[in-house]
């Protein structure tokens, strides 16, 4: 059986190509196909326009990303002093350039990192820790593992997370941060909304289909939050996706609208999940 495309994605990054985003038999996700293979995906991240591997501003947008980005340190760091009373040991999925893992190696934190580019790496790796998952040795056990806009990208979700999770420890928690296609703006700019970001995205949530698939693992949610932020900076990359002669008017004009849509639905553009291991 041939599955029903959800909505057809062009890679305005990269390559050009077109994708399908297609639903799942009785699953609540989405995923992109085709899917790329495994060693061609590093080719879709080297770009120098992909803003997760920017460490520095070139652009207005670009001023805006690292911006936003130093404010969702702060979030971080709040919400994770929620759950914690003391540094642990935290491993953080797809670090990127490592910024959060410097900022909680200042809080006292051991900080591990999880990245596959090795570009991205470059400018930490000698001050940061990076672990292979897939390697038997690096099995540590963490108190905390994150997911910042990373458990969208991963290549194989059910070998992969299944090692994740083994490396948490009982009681310990998983904090999720991705898109929710399920949101006004998701809905709004439809195939052109920033956040398919396909071929890199590989699979796409909503909040149900999150939840269905943490619990399978054996979580259970503890909170959510909504990432306000995520509706302003997406809005506007919809719209120069759509080539709009004012990108960064219309993306805060957007932005307000689906977050005060995301005030009655609970549906925001992105959110942060916290879960906690059984």
């Amino acid at each position: 059986m041939v599955n029903k495309a959800h909505i057809k994605v062009k890679d305005r990054l990269n390559s050009d190509k077109t994708f399908n985003v297609v639903k799942q038999p009785n699953k609540a996700y989405l995923v992109t196909r085709p899917k790329p293979a495994k060693k061609e995906m590093n080719e879709y991240y080297s770009s120098k326009d992909y803003d997760s591997h920017k460490t520095n501003a070139r652009t207005f947008s670009d001023w805006l990303y690292v911006l936003s980005r130093a404010m969702m340190l702060k979030l971080k760091g709040r919400v994770i002093k929620k759950l914690f009373t003391k540094p642990g040991r935290v491993l953080d999925i797809g670090s990127g350039t490592g910024e959060f893992l410097l900022y909680m190696k200042k809080l006292g934190w051991h900080a591990f990192g999880y990245e596959i580019s090795n570009k991205a790496k470059e400018s930490t790796a000698n001050k940061l820790n990076y672990i292979d998952i897939d390697h038997q040795r690096d099995r540590h056990q963490f108190d905390l593992i994150t997911f910042w806009h990373s458990l969208e990208h991963i290549y194989d979700f059910e070998k992969s997370f299944s090692k994740i999770s083994s490396a948490l420890i009982k009681g310990g928690y998983v904090i999720i941060a991705c898109p929710n296609y399920n949101s006004w703006d998701a809905l709004y700019y439809k195939e052109s909304w920033a956040a398919w970001d396909v071929p890199r995205h590989l699979r796409h949530f909503s909040k149900k289909a999150l939840n269905q698939e943490l619990v399978r693992f054996g979580f259970v949610e503890v909170f959510q939050k909504p990432l306000f932020l995520d509706s302003f900076y997406v809005s506007m990359l919809s719209e120069k996706i759509l080539n709009s002669r004012m990108p960064f008017l219309k993306g805060i004009l957007f932005g307000f609208v689906s977050n005060a849509v995301g005030m009655l639905t609970k549906n925001f553009s992105s959110h942060i999940y916290v879960f906690k291991k059984l």
